[in-house]
């Protein structure tokens, strides 16, 4: 019953879509980013996409987007708070569709970079900014995580 209640909620709709067309030159990068954040190569995905955003410097912002939040995750994974929370106050600064996932989920992790650099204020703001997006994927999970956090305020 579960498995019909998931199908009919649209779950399979992105990776349907993802698999009836052929990968991008985009889509193939941010596959390979996404497993060496996987495995905790993290110097490697930073230097990958500082590399390709020098590259190209007209790059599409959703492109650009998706690679920033790359290098802020491994950022913060390495412990370079203020790097990471540079990175994702980019993505932020960037013009973005509003459904994108980007903005929510770089909100929610400029505020745990706020958080590492013990700036509880700035963290509640950025946590609360998160909360103000809608219509994106995960919507639920990451609502979840940020009324946590802000809990802990």
């Amino acid at each position: 019953e579960a498995k019909v209640h998931y199908r009919q909620a649209g779950a399979f709709a992105p990776a349907r879509e993802k698999m009836s067309k052929p990968m991008t030159k985009e889509d193939i990068a941010g596959s390979k980013l996404d497993n060496l954040l996987r495995a905790g190569e993290y110097d490697k995905v930073i230097t990958s996409v500082d590399s390709m955003i020098e590259a190209s410097p007209a790059l599409a912002a959703h492109n650009r987007a998706f690679l920033l939040y790359c290098a802020g995750r491994a950022s913060f994974e390495k412990g370079s708070y203020r790097s990471a929370a540079e990175r994702f106050r980019g993505i932020l600064a960037l013009s973005l569709q509003e459904n994108t996932w980007l903005l929510p989920h770089a909100a929610y992790r400029l505020g745990l970079s706020h958080l590492k650099l013990n700036d509880k204020p700035a963290a509640k703001q950025t946590f609360e900014k998160a909360l103000s997006y809608s219509k994106y994927d995960n919507e639920d999970a990451l609502r979840q995580q940020l009324e946590r956090e802000l809990d802990k305020l």
